[in-house]
């Protein structure tokens, strides 16, 4: 027995999961459809109608070769879900559609940008959302540029004139000499990995478009990636009393990519009181008090 199948042109198919091959729910859809336009031109769109006609459009959304000038390459998680539950209301008032009975917009957002992350086309490390996760990439290489040595610091007469400009843009009146600080942490940085200043941070990411407050978001992700570690033997509510970026600078934060590559001499910061054993081996002692 043989069975024939003819295949028809589908018009205005519905989206689907990939793989899954499942429809995929319309508010889904909207969200997605938010956030490609939001790192598409969403810097550029002064009207929220304006948004949401995009929005509730079939036009694919393509990003402008200079995205980086006309959209939004991050934004806080509650921007999207704002932007979503005002267009939710223009949509009743506008189009005639019944959200009666829906999921509240903070669950479908939620929900819908879950899945575009493991998609790959977000990234989420709450509270931010990633819509161009290339930012990333410029982040990360600007703490981990093999370019940035101490050297340079020294010797180059332009990057001495970017620090000179930063202290003058921002507040580092907390300082003395913050044009020297800045400049020794910075060494210091080069030479150990470790963030020993609140300012240098802030420096490195001055060229990537992050706002500063949220600075201490990325240093949060970077350490919950393995990429940054706390040294310190602080434990969460120690350091109450430090807020933002000074938080993370009391736990002493390193970035593991900027440890030196040789080895540092043991024998200068072993305890004097270590005893040396055979085969060039050594054995480390100490007395504990056991007694009440």
């Amino acid at each position: 027995m043989y069975f024939k199948f003819d295949l028809t042109e589908v018009k205005d198919p519905v989206p689907l999961f990939p793989v899954v091959g499942q429809t995929m729910p319309t508010t889904y859809v909207e969200v997605h459809r938010l956030a490609d336009i939001l790192r598409a031109v969403g810097g550029t769109i002064s009207h929220d109608e304006e948004l949401f006609i995009l929005v509730d459009g079939k036009d694919e959304i393509k990003s402008p070769e200079d995205s980086y000038n006309t959209g939004m390459q991050y934004c806080n998680i509650n921007v999207i879900e704002d932007v979503y539950q005002k267009y939710s209301a223009w949509k009743t008032t506008n189009v005639g559609a019944d959200d009666s009975g829906t999921t509240d917009h903070i669950t479908v957002v939620g929900d819908a940008l879950t899945l575009y992350d493991a998609q790959g086309y977000i990234y989420i490390h709450k509270p931010l959302i990633y819509l161009n996760p290339k930012l990333i990439g410029d982040l990360m290489g600007a703490i981990t540029d093999h370019r940035l040595t101490e050297d340079f610091v020294i010797k180059s007469e332009e990057f001495k004139r970017e620090i000179v400009q930063y202290v003058k843009k921002n507040d580092c009146e907390d300082d003395d000499n913050p044009i020297k600080t800045l400049k020794d942490a910075l060494r210091n940085f080069i030479k150990t990995g470790r963030l020993s200043y609140s300012h240098v941070v802030p420096f490195l990411f001055r060229k990537t478009g992050l706002a500063p407050e949220h600075h201490v978001y990325v240093i949060d992700m970077f350490k919950d990636a393995g990429i940054i570690c706390l040294s310190s033997l602080k434990f969460e509510g120690e350091d109450k009393d430090e807020t933002g970026m000074d938080k993370f600078i009391a736990r002493r934060p390193i970035v593991i990519y900027r440890l030196s590559s040789q080895r540092p001499p043991i024998a200068k910061y072993w305890p004097k009181n270590a005893r040396k054993v055979k085969n060039n081996k050594w054995k480390c002692t100490s007395n504990l008090c056991l007694s009440a």
